[in-house]
């Protein structure tokens, strides 16, 4: 029987690790009746950003505003809602709302700081992402979810950095085996 190294049983848990902090790869979708559009840097989305292949850009500067409109299917009084960024089995908040709509409105838009929701974020995210998200009180109930792609450096990110520190510890011990004993 084979017994597995150290540094075999390291990497195993690195590449575990990497694999439980990327974002999934699932189909998104809207239910309720709710329909809205996010438009950064100039480019327009809507909840048929759903998928991999076409995903919503972030790009990696700062300033970035998103502008957004949402529209449910029937007046929603007395709501909440958030977003969160789906990371493993795990979603990280990084804006929630509550309200009362008195005036009975269906429809809403805003500006959003990109930065602001980045600064929530306990670390720096770069790739692949599903973000869900809800907003359901007296009278309706919406929720749903997109990809998002963050730009950026993927060495700035605690599995980047975690991978490039563990891709120069295997060289070393390669090197250091691979030495003449004296």
């Amino acid at each position: 029987m084979r017994r597995l190294s150290k540094w075999k049983i390291a990497t195993l848990f690195i590449l575990f690790g990497a694999l439980l902090l990327m974002g999934t790869a699932a189909q998104a979708a809207v239910e309720g009746g709710c329909s809205g559009t996010v438009t950064i840097d100039d480019k327009t989305y809507t909840e048929a950003n759903d998928s991999p292949s076409n995903p919503i850009v972030i790009p990696d500067e700062e300033g970035l505003i998103a502008s957004w409109t949402g529209s449910t299917g029937s007046v929603i009084k007395d709501f909440q809602g958030e977003l969160g960024v789906v990371i493993g089995p795990a979603s990280i908040v990084f804006v929630d709302w509550e309200g009362l709509n008195t005036d009975g409105k269906k429809d809403s838009k805003g500006n959003y700081q990109v930065d602001e929701a980045k600064d929530q974020l306990p670390v720096n995210l770069v790739g692949l992402y599903e973000v869900s998200g809800f907003h359901r009180g007296e009278g309706g109930d919406c929720e749903g979810s997109v990809m998002i792609l963050l730009e950026g450096n993927p060495l700035t990110t605690p599995v980047g950095g975690g991978s490039a520190a563990g891709a120069v510890l295997a060289l070393v011990g390669v090197l250091s085996a691979g030495r003449a004993r004296v």
